[in-house]
């Protein structure tokens, strides 16, 4: 059952829930970035009023190279749906503990629904985690390449 809203002020009631959600959820994945890429700012990850159109994350394209992600942010404070998804992904989390593995193992709730397709569920500290340890492993990489290019060079030059 959808929950409609019933007059103005319970629409921009959810609006500004919605608002700072999106923003939470933005300043969460700054936060995290910021402190191993420090050139990002506030101007590479924007969270857009109302967007009635296009995602509610917007990401700059040298920051999108990074987490190449599209953002939509959905806040609901109840809901049978929301209840059963957040009780089945606490059976992953449940599942995770039990493991007390030495890795660092993400609990994922995996959904389907008839024939659309599956979706994972993650937290969103581990999603943020996850693209983060993927971004700073490129980095270094590139920088490991950029090294390795110039050795070469330097190398060549004094064989020459």
């Amino acid at each position: 059952s959808t929950m409609s809203i019933k007059n103005k002020t319970e629409s921009d009631e959810r609006k500004e829930t919605g608002m700072r959600f999106q923003e939470l959820v933005r300043d969460a994945i700054l936060y995290r970035f910021k402190s191993t890429f420090s050139w990002l700012s506030h101007d590479d990850i924007t969270s857009c009023k109302a967007c009635g159109h296009g995602e509610d994350i917007k990401l700059k394209e040298r920051f999108r190279a990074m987490i190449p992600v599209c953002l939509e942010c959905r806040y609901r404070e109840k809901g049978a749906g929301m209840q059963t998804i957040y009780s089945w992904f606490e059976e992953a989390r449940q599942h995770k503990a039990k493991l007390g593995s030495i890795h660092d193992i993400i609990p994922i709730l995996a959904i389907q629904k008839d024939i659309d397709i599956p979706l994972w569920i993650m937290s969103q500290d581990d999603a943020i985690s996850l693209f983060h340890k993927i971004a700073k492993l490129e980095s270094d990489l590139n920088e490991l390449l950029q090294e390795t290019d110039t050795n070469q060079k330097e190398l060549h030059y004094e064989t020459v």
